[in-house]
């Protein structure tokens, strides 16, 4: 797994963490837009280096990331946030993944 860097590993935890905030400390639903977007990318980095693990934890991982992707935001008034916060869960399995794998 020589494509990711600890760096990029740390500021997406620092982003999974951010998505993952109690009710209380809620983004505003432009901080919720913008973090949805920003965890895609991540989603977009990282998962060509899950594919190319060949476990069944990534496959797993893959599968749940296509699928909170094909559902996409519910029509609600926590819609938006709700994804955004699947998205981070499907992240930070991800996250723990290719920590142990980059782990020297």
């Amino acid at each position: 797994m020589a494509g990711i860097e600890q760096a990029e590993l740390d500021a997406g935890a620092r982003l999974i963490a951010r998505a993952l905030v109690p009710f209380e400390q809620k983004p505003t639903d432009g901080e919720i837009a913008g973090i949805a977007v920003d965890l895609q990318v991540y989603g977009d980095l990282w998962f060509p280096e899950a594919a190319a693990l060949d476990s069944a934890d990534a496959v797993r991982v893959l599968d749940e990331w296509n699928a909170v992707l094909r559902e996409g935001p519910a029509d609600s008034p926590f819609g938006r946030w709700t994804h955004a916060r699947a998205l981070a869960r499907v992240l930070r399995r991800l996250h723990a993944l290719l920590s142990r794998v980059a782990a020297p």
